[in-house]
């Protein structure tokens, strides 16, 4: 992903260093999005003061996303030199300068591009203790295809997830309360091909928790999404429905609670679910077991 222009700048002036979050007075050289999903995108703009060249990322979305940056330059300096990359945390709706730099000659054309990678959530957010419930309607029952370090896709960064074998149409409900913070829909078609692993080709719902971390339902039908941005939702309430988009071989429901690591990886945590009335405490979900969905949606 690319945020980048080709300009031709003219003379020096003083202005912020990077990191800093206030945009300072310049021309607008050019503009550009990414990242965009519904609820908010990445904005990229590039400034012209004097001499001064300033590029500045913002986050549009009302949950805190982390960035992995790696700038390319030809024709200017910069004014604090950059690593060969460098990580953001961006704050829900911040900007924040990503580089600056000075003109090195009078003539000719410069070249100044940001090459980006992205993730929801904020590296420095951990779980509070929290049994979560099912996430799908009582009393329906079904079947957990794949668990915790899963051999299929469940490793690394994404080893703390659950697979449940979700009939497509199926309504999926929240697991914990939370605020929706961002949504995708638009995907049409799913398989085997790993690259179909990527968020815009995937329909998926995004919940943030009290604590910070995230919930992540995916693998949603075409046009499946039943809630809105900035949507309160309570334990039960339906988000959705379950479908085979991305990287799915056949329809489920995929579910994990996570934050960033970095701007290319989460970071998922394990959790429990409360898989029978008497199961205060929790369960960790295993692969092959069978949960029923009993408890009534909260109101109110």
């Amino acid at each position: 992903m690319f945020a980048a222009a080709t300009i031709r700048a003219p003379r020096p002036s003083p202005g912020p260093s990077p990191g800093e979050s206030s945009i300072e007075p310049g021309r607008v050289l050019q503009a550009s999005q990414g990242f965009v999903f519904t609820g908010g995108s990445l904005g990229f703009t590039l400034h012209q003061s004097g001499n001064r060249v300033t590029h500045w990322i913002r986050n549009g979305y009302q949950v805190p996303v982390t960035v992995d940056l790696t700038p390319h330059y030809h024709g200017v300096v910069p004014v604090v030199s950059p690593p060969r990359a460098k990580t953001l945390v961006l704050q829900p709706r911040q900007n924040c300068l990503m580089a600056a730099y000075t003109r090195t000659g009078e003539a000719g054309t410069m070249q100044v591009a940001m090459d980006f990678r992205a993730m929801f959530g904020d590296p420095g957010v951990s779980p509070t203790p929290y049994v979560y419930a099912v996430p799908f309607r009582a009393p329906a029952v079904f079947t957990v295809l794949q668990a915790f370090n899963g051999r299929f896709s469940h490793t690394g960064s994404n080893r703390y997830a659950i697979d449940f074998d979700l009939p497509e149409g199926t309504v999926v409900t929240a697991a914990r309360p939370g605020l929706v913070v961002a949504t995708h829909d638009r995907a049409l078609t799913g398989g085997g091909d790993p690259g179909l692993m990527a968020l815009e080709h995937v329909n998926w719902v995004l919940v943030q928790h009290d604590d910070g971390t995230l919930a992540e339902y995916a693998h949603l039908q075409p046009h499946g999404v039943l809630v809105a941005i900035g949507q309160a939702v309570r334990r039960g309430e339906p988000l959705g429905l379950s479908g085979q988009t991305g990287f799915a071989t056949l329809p489920h429901l995929h579910f994990s609670v996570f934050t960033a690591q970095d701007g290319q990886r989460k970071r998922t945590f394990p959790f429990v679910l409360r898989t029978q009335p008497s199961d205060a405490a929790g369960h960790i979900p295993l692969a092959g077991e069978t949960y029923t969905a009993f408890e009534v949606p909260e109101v109110g």
